[in-house]
């Protein structure tokens, strides 16, 4: 397993980090047609990519009980529409034969964007606390979904959330990560 330099000083709260690509102009641009544009047949390809590399990243390992995709707050929710997290989540739970379990971890504070927030510093007080679990979880292994991965504050407060509710194991899978380290 590699190890950015971030992660060697402080242990991230999750086990592994899967990314389907490295975040560049192009797949920028596509996250952001399927975030802003309600291009949502983006969401089902990539889900369904995603899946694909999953089964390959789990050959020797074991899948995780369930699938929870990165929560917005509900006054985002209201504005998108959406939460694109969950559309990457649904072919990968079609796929995968996993559950997507929606009800659990609710994200209680309105966060700016992390975009809007530019050092690692700022990313993590931005996302402290902003994750609560509502109800108690009967998984110990569970797999956050999410679009974009840059620093790992935001996936880092969710994981802390669930783990404080008594998940021993969690997942990151992203369509897509800054820096080199993707598996």
């Amino acid at each position: 397993m590699r190890f950015c330099g971030v992660c060697l000083r402080q242990t991230p709260p999750y086990f592994r980090t899967i990314a389907l690509f490295h975040y560049d102009d192009l797949i920028a641009y596509c996250i952001s047609l399927l975030k802003f544009q309600k291009c949502l047949a983006l969401g089902k390809t990539f889900g369904v990519l995603m899946a694909e590399c999953l089964l390959q990243h789990y050959q020797n390992d074991i899948f995780p009980e369930c699938i929870i995709p990165l929560p917005l707050h509900e006054k985002r929710l209201k504005e998108r529409g959406y939460n694109q997290a969950l559309e990457l989540a649904r072919p990968i739970s079609t796929l995968l034969k996993l559950p997507i379990d929606v009800f659990s971890c609710a994200r209680i504070k309105a966060t700016l964007p992390q975009s809007n927030t530019p050092s690692v510093k700022e990313r993590r007080r931005n996302v402290k606390n902003a994750f609560r679990l509502l109800q108690p979880l009967p998984y110990k292994h569970i797999a956050l979904v999410d679009d974009v991965m840059t620093t790992g504050s935001t996936v880092a407060a969710c994981a802390n959330a669930l783990m404080q509710g008594g998940v021993k194991r969690v997942d990151i899978w992203c369509c897509a990560r800054t820096g080199g380290n993707f598996f």
